[in-house]
């Protein structure tokens, strides 16, 4: 089994908390866009954590690697979470949504075409959510991304 390198970020300009003030790259949302979802453990990840602050964030990513922003944030099962980002090559699949650091577990929206706004459903409650942008292992090119803020 391959491991998924994972990269942790802090964002400072985000929505930061559960009926917080709306700002891109993450904001609560009504509007569920439809991007299909996988779910998985962080079980096979290698965890990396550098600390960035940023309002806009580029950055590469190799096939199987991850980045995790360190910013935690509280919210409910159910809560909507948009993200911004685009990449390059634009052939390759991106992966971005949410990854709880109290369980390892994450709900990522695949994302093709090179541009993306995903909406994400939060699973279930917790204190302990980030975001989570990931290159999966099919891809055969390192990819190149911004999350917009």
């Amino acid at each position: 089994m391959k491991k998924l390198g994972i990269t942790v970020i802090l964002l400072v300009s985000l929505c930061a908390f559960y009926g917080g003030v709306t700002a891109s790259p993450i904001c609560e949302s009504s509007n569920a866009l439809e991007y299909p979802v996988i779910s998985g453990s962080s079980d096979v990840y290698n965890i990396i954590n550098p600390e960035i602050g940023i309002l806009s964030y580029t950055d590469s990513l190799n096939p199987g690697e991850a980045h995790v922003f360190s910013t935690e944030f509280s919210w409910s099962e159910g809560i909507q979470i948009s993200l911004s980002v685009s990449w390059t090559p634009t052939n390759q699949t991106l992966y971005a949504g949410v990854y709880d650091g109290a369980t390892g577990e994450y709900s990522l929206a695949v994302c093709t075409g090179g541009s993306a706004e995903p909406t994400i459903t939060i699973p279930w409650t917790s204190d302990h959510w980030q975001i989570m942008i990931a290159s999966p292992h099919e891809n055969t090119e390192t990819i190149t991304y911004t999350l917009h803020d």
